[in-house]
């Protein structure tokens, strides 16, 4: 139960947090648009982090998928079933991102912050362990000066 609990937190900080990022008044740009806008302005470290979140991220959502109080928690079946299309769409996104780069996406041992992405990441330490360079600006989403 506590993995449960665990992943349902996630999930629940996701939303949390993309609700608190976008500045009140902003027009609202479709989601694929803002990903591939954000990707496009990441280092390769930063592609890198996002992969794994991403990977994350789908695993969490299969759990969800095949676990009741989970599915109920996550908003029901069609709604898990829209996050996981939007997932997997961002999913390709990311792999056009790493083609046009000539990169390969891959595996890591490092830890990612399950609320948020690259372009969000806030820990200096997984920042560090992830390879991103100092923010020259400090909580502006989007901006990494590697990139």
């Amino acid at each position: 139960m506590s993995e449960l609990r665990a992943i349902m937190q996630r999930l629940g900080q996701r939303l949390d947090h993309q609700a608190a990022v976008r500045p009140a008044g902003a027009p609202e740009r479709p989601p694929a648009d803002l990903y591939v806008s954000e990707l496009e302005h990441c280092s390769d470290a930063m592609l890198h982090y996002e992969w794994n979140w991403l990977e994350q991220h789908l695993q969490d959502l299969a759990l969800c998928r095949s676990n009741e109080a989970m599915l109920k928690a996550a908003g029901g079946q069609q709604h898990l079933n829209g996050l996981i299309a939007q997932s997997e769409h961002y999913a390709a996104q990311l792999q056009k991102a790493f083609a046009q780069r000539a990169l390969v996406p891959c595996r890591q041992p490092h830890n990612v912050a399950p609320s948020e992405h690259a372009w969000e990441l806030s820990n200096p330490g997984l920042r560090a362990q992830w390879g991103f360079e100092p923010r020259a600006n400090a909580g502006a989403p989007g901006v990494d000066p590697a990139s």
